[in-house]
C-alpha cells in the first residue's frame, strides 16, 4: 500500500523455497516460495497492517500523513541469519523433521572450512560424507621449528603449555594432589569461572602461530623498527561473550575499546582480533560459532546408541510455536517466552475477511483456499472444488485466528507504533494546541532510528 512514508515488513509466510534445476544456458527465474502458508507469520503481518490503519485514522499521531507498507515473504531464509549467520526457525523445523524419521536417514555433513577440515569433526561414523570448502594450504617457514621448540623447562612458564604437555605425555610436571570439581557452598564468594576439559591442540597451534608472527615482527629491522608488539591470549572456553563482543565491535565499526572485567575497566585498544576466522568481518561473524565446539557436541550426541532423550531448549519462537512442539522424540522443552498481551480490536480485524476481500491479495487468497480446501476461482490445475460462500473464518481453528497468546504479534504491533512515533518526532511540530506535519520531509532509515530509542530495543524481536 502506498503512503507518504512506507514501512517494510519481512515475515516467513512459507516454510520452503521453490527449488529449480538450472541449465546454466538461460537467466534463472527469481526465487519463489513454496509449501503451505505459515498462519502464524500471516497473523504477524496482519497485526502490522492493523497498526498502520489505526495510525492512519489517528488525529494525534502523524495527522495529515498516510503511512504505507510493503510486506515481503522471507521463505525459509531468515533476515537475522543473513546478518549473524544464526539458524532460522524454518531451518530448525527441517532439522527436527529429519531427526524424527525412522529409520534415521544417512546424514551428509555440510560445513564451513573449520568444520570439514578438523579431524575431530569427521570421526563420526553415522555421517555418510562431508562437503565444504577449505582455505588453501600454505607453508610458514620456521613455524614447525618454533612449535617443536618446547621442553619441560620452557613450558613451565605457561599454564596453557603446561596443561598441553601433561596431557600429551600423560605425566605431571609438578607433583600435586588431585582435587575434586569445585563446589559452591553458597556461603562464600565463588571463585572466578575457569575452563575445564582436555586441550584443543589445533587451537593451541593457532595461538602459537600468532606468537611466532609477533616474535618475527619484533626481530625485524624493517617492520615497526624500535617498536615492540605485545600480545594477550584468552581462552574462550565455551563462552561466546569475549569473541562475539569484539567481533561485533570491529565488524560494526563501533568503539574499538574492549572492556573486560566486572567493573568494565578499559583494557586498551583492540584494533584486530586474531583467531580461527577469515579476512572479512562477515566471515568472522559467521564462524564465531566454530571455536565453541557446538557442532562437535551435537555430533557426539547424535552418534550415541541408543539415542538419548532430547530436551528442547530454544528461543521464544521455538518454544511457543506449536509446530515446533509436535515431535515425539523430544522428551521436553524449556525456554523463555515474551509476555502475553492483548491488542484491542485485533481479533475482529483478523476475522474481517470474506471471499471478496481476500481476492485482492494473493497471499490471503492462498491462505483462504488452504484453510477451506477450495478454490476461489475454478482451475484445471487442482482437484479442489470452487468455494461456495459458506466458508466462515470465525469457525476456523488456526494459528491465524488464535489470539489467546499474543507475544511476537504484540512486538510487531508495538514496533510499528515505535516507527510512527519516530517519524512523528522528525517531521511534526506542535505549536500551541495544534500539530503540523510536513509530509514532504525526506527521511532515511537511520534518521528514524535516531528519533526513537524504543525502536532500537524493539527491532530485534521484529526481524524473524
Amino acid at each position: 500500500m502506498d503512503g507518504d512514508y512506507v514501512i517494510g515488513g519481512v515475515f516467513s509466510f512459507h516454510y520452503y523455497m521453490h527449488t529449480v534445476k538450472h541449465n546454466y544456458t538461460t537467466m534463472p527465474e527469481p526465487l519463489s516460495c513454496a509449501g503451505s502458508i505459515n498462519s502464524r507469520g500471516l497473523r504477524f503481518s496482519r497485526a502490522m497492517v492493523f497498526a498502520i490503519e489505526q495510525i492512519n485514522n489517528s488525529t494525534e499521531l502523524l495527522p495529515g500523513i498516510k503511512l504505507g507498507y510493503e510486506i515481503y515473504d522471507s521463505c525459509p531464509r531468515s533476515t537475522a541469519k543473513v546478518v549473524v549467520a544464526f539458524i532460522s526457525t524454518a531451518d530448525m523445523k527441517i532439522l527436527l523433521e529429519e531427526l524424527s524419521r525412522k529409520p534415521s536417514p544417512p546424514r551428509q555433513w555440510i560445513g564451513s572450512e573449520a568444520w570439514v577440515t578438523d579431524r575431530d569433526m569427521l570421526r563420526f561414523s553415522f555421517l555418510a560424507g562431508a562437503i565444504g570448502f577449505g582455505i588453501e594450504k600454505s607453508v610458514i617457514p620456521g613455524l614447525r621449528d618454533f612449535l617443536l621448540d618446547l621442553s619441560p623447562s620452557t613450558v613451565a612458564d605457561s599454564p596453557l603449555l603446561t596443561m598441553f604437555w601433561e596431557e600429551a605425555f600423560n605425566c605431571r610436571l609438578v607433583k600435586s594432589e588431585a582435587t575434586d570439581r569445585m563446589k559452591h557452598n553458597y556461603t562464600t564468594m565463588p571463585e572466578p569461572l575457569s575452563c575445564a576439559g582436555s586441550i584443543n591442540s589445533r587451537r593451541l597451534r593457532f595461538s602459537r602461530a600468532m606468537v611466532f608472527a609477533i616474535e618475527q615482527i619484533n626481530n625485524s629491522t624493517e617492520l615497526l623498527p624500535g617498536i615492540k608488539l605485545g600480545y594477550e591470549i584468552y581462552d574462550s572456553c565455551a563462552s561466546v561473550s569475549v569473541a562475539v563482543h569484539v567481533a561485533f565491535q570491529l565488524s560494526g565499526g563501533l568503539d574499538p575499546v574492549f572492556n573486560t572485567g566486572d567493573k568494565c575497566s578499559q583494557s586498551g585498544m583492540v584494533m584486530a582480533v586474531v583467531g580461527a576466522s577469515g579476512s572479512t568481518p562477515s566471515i568472522s561473524m559467521s564462524r564465531i560459532i566454530g571455536p565453541f565446539n557446538i557442532p562437535q557436541i551435537l555430533l557426539e550426541e547424535l552418534s550415541r546408541k541408543p539415542s538419548p532423550p532430547r530436551q528442547w531448549i530454544g528461543s521464544e519462537s521455538w518454544v511457543t510455536d506449536r509446530d515446533m512442539l509436535r515431535f515425539s522424540f523430544l522428551a521436553g522443552a524449556i525456554g523463555f517466552g515474551i509476555e502475553k498481551s492483548v491488542i484491542p480490536g485485533l481479533r475482529d480485524f483478523l476475522l474481517d475477511l470474506s471471499p471478496s476481500k481476500v481476492a485482492d491479495s494473493p497471499l490471503l487468497t492462498m491462505f483462504w483456499e488452504e484453510a477451506f480446501n477450495c478454490r476461489l476461482v475454478k482451475s484445471e490445475a487442482t482437484d479442489r472444488s470452487v468455494c461456495d460462500g459458506t466458508e466462515d473464518i470465525k469457525t476456523l481453528q488456526s494459528s491465524y485466528t488464535d489470539t489467546s497468546q499474543l507475544r511476537i504479534t504484540n512486538m510487531v504491533y508495538k514496533a510499528v507504533y515505535a516507527i510512527a512515533h519516530a517519524i512523528h518526532n522528525a517531521v511534526c511540530q506542535k505549536t500551541d494546541s495544534t500539530t503540523q506535519c510536513d509530509k514532504f520531509t525526506k527521511l532515511e532509515a537511520k534518521e528514524v532510528s535516531k528519533n526513537n530509542d524504543v525502536l532500537f530495543k524493539l527491532h530485534i524481536y521484529v526481524i524473524k
